[in-house]
């Protein structure tokens, strides 16, 4: 009997160890276990559900681009040095900053200053004033703006016979820019002999050093109807400049010209 009683004393004594481990095992560890625990499923999880961790790591990424040095733009703002000089296309606007205020108004053909430019605008100095152009209104050469004047003026006519545009610029630059060329235009789709007045006249003035480009002297009314009617009148002399290739091809009716001229579109960014 007390062999019995030992036996269950025994078995009693084991239940109850087993029974304060498996209750130590719930309560919740002081080193912070579950902590760390919940920490690391977060880190790694790529459910969604950790969207603290989430945010901070696309919060890095963006502050940090290209943490590796190889991977390092050189210049991460898109300026890039350029030193050297450029010429105005157009009559441009000198801006304080890229698409800010006018602060002065250059003539075309001005030799400027360029510092740099990131490919939309160009930093610029002139008249002692440093601002900014639009790149794609100048030019990297000014041959198109160099003129040798003819000894004397030639009167010179649109051909009444051909059906082509004549486009009469403002200054002797081609702009790539269908948004933009407009502004370098006396009309858009160009004039043929009916826009023109009966009593117009024009004058060759002189040719470009690149051959590209004639000056003329145009006194007389532009009447355009495209879309919209607009009507020019050059009561006084109006200087304008016609690519060359309206020479050549025979859209300008001018006793004196020669084939020198080149039938070039006349870019010359």
């Amino acid at each position: 009997m007390k062999k019995t009683l030992a036996i269950l004393l025994a078995l009693l004594a084991a239940a109850s160890i087993t029974l304060a481990s498996c209750e130590k095992k719930d309560q919740p560890n002081n080193d912070g276990w579950d902590d760390e625990d919940n920490e690391y499923v977060d880190t790694d999880d790529d459910d969604g559900n950790d969207t603290t961790n989430d945010n901070n790591d696309d919060t890095t990424n963006d502050q940090n681009p290209g943490n590796n040095d190889n991977d390092t733009p050189t210049n991460p703002s898109g300026w890039v040095e350029k030193n050297d000089t450029v010429y105005a296309g157009v009559l441009l606007t000198l801006r304080d900053e890229p698409n800010g205020d006018s602060i002065d108004e250059i003539p075309f053909g001005t030799a400027l200053s360029r510092a740099e430019t990131n490919g939309t605008w160009d930093k610029v100095t002139y008249n002692n004033k440093t601002g900014y152009v639009m790149h794609v209104l100048v030019a990297s050469t000014d041959s198109a703006f160099k003129f040798t004047n003819v000894e004397t003026p030639v009167a010179i006519t649109v051909n009444p016979e051909n059906t082509n545009n004549v486009v009469l610029y403002k200054s002797p630059f081609y702009i790539d820019d269908s948004d933009l060329s407009s502004a370098n235009w006396l009309c858009k789709s160009g004039i043929k002999p009916n826009n023109l007045s009966e009593t117009y006249t024009m004058k060759k003035l002189a040719i470009s050093e690149n051959k590209k480009w004639v000056k003329v002297e145009f006194v007389g009314t532009v009447t355009i109807s495209s879309n919209n009617t607009a009507t020019y009148t050059a009561e006084n002399p109006g200087i304008f400049y016609i690519q060359a290739t309206s020479f050549n091809d025979g859209r300008i009716v001018d006793s004196t010209w020669s084939s020198g001229g080149n039938n070039d579109s006349g870019a010359i960014g």
